[in-house]
């Protein structure tokens, strides 16, 4: 295990993957990306929403006036 896989086990850091492609980010990274673009920052394929490591799809919501809106989990 590397320093940083330590790292994120201790701290507990979730992991997401893009819905469409399946780059995986840091949860925190993968949000802020997607507050100013809704696509991977890897392959620039669209996306409105990232699946965690538990399988959950955790969704942009967009409204009409601004894309960068908020988050919801799909329960």
């Amino acid at each position: 295990m590397s320093n940083v896989d330590e790292y994120d086990t201790l701290n507990k850091i979730q992991y997401v993957k893009f819905d469409q492609c399946e780059h995986m980010y840091h949860m925190e990274c993968a949000i802020s990306w997607m507050k100013q673009q809704l696509n991977c920052p890897t392959c620039r394929a669209p996306s409105t929403s990232v699946i965690d490591e538990k399988g959950n799809q955790i969704y942009i919501a967009i409204k009409d006036d601004d894309l960068r809106s908020s988050f919801y989990q799909a329960e």
